[in-house]
């Protein structure tokens, strides 16, 4: 709540980790914290910074980096540049859902629907609880005219996805949809 000193402690966290030469878990932390802030794009520097540090031999902090490299590159409208970084943080850490999630969003955005139905899959089978997966998965179903598969994805969705504001549009759509195939 003091937006204030919260400002003043992340610029300190800031200069502490442009004086540290190498790759830590601070860095990533303070990259992170500005990548959600009205700041995000002074976050690009620390991740390059890490990935750069780590170029011979990449960790997990490095799959984090260019999770925050694709989001980044989002928001500068750049969808090839976020799909190759999400592509470089999915392959780093296949355990990294958010990559793999964001990187099957743009590629249905980019038309390649059958990839993303790829890794939506992938993904279900990694972790059947990530439930907007589920949804997405659901959607490429209805589209490709496979009812009874995107059917189950919904049901799978509604018993998963928390009753948030945020989901309750998806929980219509999904609500929906079940609905309308117990009228045939």
């Amino acid at each position: 709540g003091d937006a204030a000193r919260a400002d003043e402690t992340l610029a300190r966290a800031i200069k502490a980790v442009e004086v540290t030469t190498a790759s830590s878990p601070a860095r990533l932390g303070v990259a992170d914290a500005l990548a959600k802030s009205p700041r995000w794009g002074s976050a690009e520097p620390l991740y390059r910074a890490i990935v750069e540090a780590e170029r011979g031999a990449p960790t997990i902090r490095t799959a984090r980096a260019f999770l925050g490299l694709g989001f980044i590159a989002e928001r500068k409208g750049d969808p090839a540049l976020a799909i190759e970084a999400y592509r470089r943080a999915a392959g780093l850490d296949p355990a990294l859902l958010d990559a793999r999630f964001n990187l099957a969003n743009l590629l249905i955005r980019a038309g390649h629907t059958d990839e993303a139905t790829g890794l939506y899959e992938a993904m279900l089978r990694d972790d059947a609880t990530f439930f907007p997966a589920r949804f997405n998965l659901g959607r490429l179903y209805e589209r490709a005219g496979r009812v009874p598969e995107a059917r189950a994805q919904y049901r799978a969705f509604l018993d998963g996805a928390p009753p948030a504001p945020s989901y309750e549009a998806a929980r219509a759509h999904a609500a929906a949809r079940l609905e309308a195939g117990r009228e045939r």
